[in-house]
């Protein structure tokens, strides 16, 4: 009976606790008048603590920028050296296949070589704008001079761009000459062809058809020879000139292997018909 009374007596203790609780904090809790004042103390202590956060974080970030910059000067310099190099080695190649292969090399060097250095400008910006924020305005002469040295080295990489956008219209002029040569090749061996076929088979033509068989090869004739000009012309603006540079050499610049039959002059069936447009 007595255990009984105890349980139920602890149970209405427990039940009562909070209520108990609540009267004895509000017997002995601070004055209302001072309310206001322990939260401006708060609110003060928040935001000091957060602007001290938040110079501390500059503070950082100003001590990374500084190391970050200093490097950066270095490594940007380096790379401004390697691109003058490189610049020196973009060069015009007069064998085709050799002009080609140079030209994707230098193109990729180019691009590594703009990213590059494109890359460490930005953040030598970035730097620059964050060392700036704590920096006196008498102190920042000296770094803008830097950074604006550093901008007009970026002109290499724009010459650079240039020399190898000239190599690119070389080779691309190169390229159509080459094709040039073979279409004059093939069709020089099949003028031969046609031009024998009138001269052996005119027996079994018809006066009207060799009549008209050689009227079309003049004509074609004096179309090709119109082209051989204009590629003579692009050749001298193409290929090297000068006393010790022989015709022959020229045309192996565009080629790996010696001048085919059709490249050697023509045969003397085909004479007859150059030196009939050639006087006329």
């Amino acid at each position: 009976m007595l255990l009984k009374f105890d349980v139920k007596f602890h149970m209405l203790l427990i039940d009562c606790r909070p209520q108990i609780l609540n009267r004895f904090d509000h017997a002995f809790s601070k004055p209302r008048f001072l309310d206001s004042h322990v939260q401006r103390i708060e609110m003060g202590w928040d935001e000091t603590k957060q602007k001290a956060q938040g110079r501390l974080d500059l503070l950082v970030k100003t001590k990374a920028a500084w190391e970050g910059y200093a490097e950066g000067l270095e490594q940007i310099a380096s790379e401004f050296e390697k691109a003058d190099d490189e610049i020196k080695k973009v060069k015009k190649r007069f064998h085709l296949q050799s002009a080609l292969e140079d030209l994707e090399k230098r193109q990729k060097i180019f691009n590594d070589t703009k990213n590059v250095i494109e890359t460490m400008y930005k953040e030598i910006q970035n730097n620059y704008d964050i060392m700036t924020m704590t920096l006196p305005d008498d102190k920042k002469d000296f770094v803008k001079k830097e950074v604006k040295a550093i901008t007009e080295k970026l002109e290499c990489v724009a010459k650079f761009e240039e020399k190898v956008k000239k190599i690119e219209d070389f080779v691309t002029n190169l390229k159509d000459f080459d094709g040039g040569l073979k279409n004059i090749d093939k069709w020089m061996q099949d003028a031969d062809t046609q031009l024998k076929d009138i001269k052996e088979a005119s027996d079994k033509m018809t006066p009207e058809d060799r009549v008209s068989f050689t009227m079309e090869l003049q004509e074609d004739v004096a179309a090709k020879v119109k082209i051989v000009k204009e590629m003579v012309a692009k050749e001298g603006g193409l290929l090297p000139q000068g006393k010790n540079t022989g015709r022959g050499k020229r045309h192996q610049c565009c080629h790996n292997a010696k001048p085919s039959a059709s490249r050697r002059p023509p045969s003397a069936s085909v004479r007859p018909f150059q030196r009939f447009h050639l006087q006329s």
